[in-house]
């Protein structure tokens, strides 16, 4: 099954999806929660967890951490959609 396109070549229901999220985040105050997500989601650091040289890092809290991002960088995708 292939998914409709507009002639720009993306899936309606993106459009729409993107045109929301372009619309909340848009704003001074959008502007201002993304740039609080992207701190609260360590966007910038690494997911790296070691405490010293004797400690395995922890698989499932590197695991969190890049879901923590995976939400950011999921709402910065629709955000950066070009639409034109």
């Amino acid at each position: 099954m292939s998914k409709k396109v507009n002639k720009q070549g993306i899936d309606p229901k993106v459009r729409e999806q993107a045109l929301a999220y372009k619309q909340c985040f848009g704003t001074e105050s959008g502007e201002k929660v993304l740039k609080h997500l992207e701190v609260l989601c360590q966007v910038r650091n690494t997911s790296f967890v070691k405490t010293d040289e004797f400690t395995p890092a922890d698989p499932l809290e590197m695991a969190f951490k890049e879901g923590m991002k995976k939400i950011y960088w999921h709402v910065r995708k629709y955000i950066d959609l070009d639409l034109t």
